[in-house]
């Protein structure tokens, strides 16, 4: 299985040297290349395993555009949001 990632798991997991298990976990491990240059502010050393991508449709990736997004739902209308109820004590 291939997984991409975003700066933060993989920040995470290289702070506390635990990096080594994605690729015991996934075929592949790829970030895009904005990825790859935020990581190396706090990270000298990349691990060799870890591929490097070029985002193809920047358009797709600008996260602004995040939550409309082809793999995510467009944000509910007002209509479709729940109110919560309100519940009153009375006394027994």
């Amino acid at each position: 299985m291939i997984v991409i990632s975003d700066t933060s798991p993989l920040t995470a997991l290289l702070s506390v040297g635990e990096a080594d298990i994605l690729p015991k976990l996934f075929s592949e491990v790829v970030i895009p290349e904005a990825v790859r240059d935020e990581l190396r502010r706090s990270h000298s050393h990349l691990p060799p395993w870890l591929q490097v991508a070029a985002v193809a449709n920047q358009a797709q990736a600008n996260p602004k555009n995040k939550f409309n997004g082809p793999l995510l739902p467009p944000p509910a209308q007002p209509s479709q949001t729940r109110t919560p109820r309100s519940y009153s004590r009375t006394a027994a």
